[in-house]
């Protein structure tokens, strides 16, 4: 399992200016969150936000990070 934490605040373009996308993102300040997860939150296609995670970890937004510890507390 994989897991991605915001590193910085990315620009986000005006369709991605919504609520639930600010909502996931600043979950993702706090601890890491799953592919998975970030689909239920945003109503995103796996494939859409993968697509996504990839451009801002491609930007230096968003960091890979094995998101086990965070859930065995």
């Amino acid at each position: 399992m994989v897991g991605y934490q915001l590193m910085a605040w990315p620009l986000l373009i005006e369709p991605f200016r919504i609520a639930k996308v600010y909502r996931a993102l600043s979950v993702m300040t706090l601890r890491p969150v799953t592919l998975n997860w970030l689909c239920l939150k945003t109503g995103w296609s796996p494939i859409f936000a993968l697509q996504f995670v990839k451009e801002m970890e491609a930007a230096g937004c968003i960091r890979k990070v094995d998101p086990k510890p965070w859930f065995d507390l």
